[in-house]
């Protein structure tokens, strides 16, 4: 079942929308009365509760939304395009101006994401931050996911996580979904997920790399687009002591922070058990008091923070750092200087992924038997 509408932005938008409205109200009866005519074989295929191919923008769809629930949308930025805009809806007290609990609007021009909430004809704060590079370029294909997690929603592009939005809303208000915008969609579906995030197509998962115990992936050799996370390695036998872990890349400009994890699984959520969580923070307050700050996540929550007293990363500076399993820790080397000694807080043949995201390129990521030799500060 589908309608076709655009929303208005205030409340004094009323000529258009006040049809729109009506037709949605009409849709959500019959529908609560049983004459919803979507594909009852679809709705029973595994977790595939509806799907529709090429659909004509603008879209409009009635749906229900509950939390282990996603919405995928496979498709093409059209180019030349300013973006295109996503909406989860309800009614309002403000008459023709239906209440948006998520507002997703991918800009072209300004690079972004925002992301906000309008209720009874108000904006609430937009956020706009993300863990990853704008992927929405004019003429780029996408596969994007809406996953509805228990305290919040979950973005991913292209089989990675992008960014998170808390609900300001019961998500049990959403009555419908539309799409407006320069964009091209080719699939919609809604499915029952247990994890996040969703398997994407074979094409998109460009940034997955095999990593074997003695091996190189020289992502120089690689696409351009491969330096910037999100990376992921995935190993092909446990790590055990006597590997060492080496990753040659460069920080970007003015960053906000990255983070290297090794972890147990591909998943963002539920969150995989990581072993060692290293994540560089970059204040830019007067003090100019940089960090990298060391944890693990284990037993759903994450442990104490160990802080070395020092941050070797710098904005815009190169680095090559080695994580070296011994007997009992990690050790930490940055630039032939040791940054740490993190005990092991779980076993070390968990570990089966690598997982790199933030502000940062990567050249090259290599596993080997090499003991790395850290500058020993002599005392004077």
């Amino acid at each position: 079942m589908c309608l076709r509408f655009c929303l208005m932005d205030s409340c004094s938008s009323r000529d258009s929308s006040v049809k729109d409205l009506e037709i949605a109200q009409e849709l959500i009866e019959n529908e609560e009365n049983g004459n919803d005519s979507t594909d009852a074989a679809i709705r029973a295929k595994n977790d595939l509760l509806w799907s529709i191919s090429n659909p004509d923008l603008p879209f409009a769809r009635l749906m229900s939304a509950q939390i282990n629930f996603s919405v995928l949308y496979e498709g093409q930025v059209l180019q030349p395009s300013t973006g295109f805009t996503i909406n989860f809806s309800c009614y309002s007290s403000c008459k023709n101006v239906p209440n948006i609990i998520l507002h997703l609007n991918p800009r072209c021009g300004q690079n972004y994401v925002a992301r906000n909430t309008r209720i009874d004809g108000s904006w609430g704060e937009e956020e706009s931050v993300s863990g990853q590079r704008f992927p929405f370029q004019p003429g780029g294909t996408f596969f994007l996911e809406v996953f509805f997690a228990d305290k919040e929603f979950l973005i991913a592009v292209n089989g990675f996580h992008f960014c998170s939005y808390r609900y300001r809303e019961p998500i049990s208000r959403i009555k419908w979904m539309e799409i407006f915008g320069g964009v091209k969609m080719s699939r919609i579906e809604t499915v029952r997920s247990k994890s996040y995030p969703y398997i994407a197509p074979a094409n998109y998962l460009l940034k997955i790399f095999k990593l074997t115990p003695v091996s190189t992936v020289d992502l120089n050799l690689n696409d351009q687009k491969n330096l910037e996370p999100p990376i992921m390695a995935e190993l092909t036998e446990s790590f055990r002591p006597g590997y060492t872990l080496r990753i040659s890349g460069k920080v970007k400009l003015l960053p906000h922070g990255f983070s290297i994890n090794f972890q147990n699984g591909k998943s963002y959520w539920p969150r995989p058990l990581i072993n060692l969580h290293i994540n560089a923070r970059f204040n830019y307050s007067e003090k100019m008091e940089h960090a990298v700050v060391l944890n693990s996540w284990l037993h759903e929550t994450w442990g104490q923070e160990q802080i070395p007293g020092f941050c070797p990363f710098s904005p815009g500076e190169k680095f090559i750092l080695n994580i070296f399993c011994a007997k009992d820790a990690f050790e930490i080397i940055v630039n032939n200087d040791l940054l740490a000694v993190y005990k092991y807080r779980a076993v070390l043949g968990l570990i089966d992924t690598i997982y790199i995201s933030g502000d940062i390129m990567i050249d090259e990521i290599r596993s080997s038997l090499e003991i790395p030799q850290p500058n020993i500060p002599t005392i004077s």
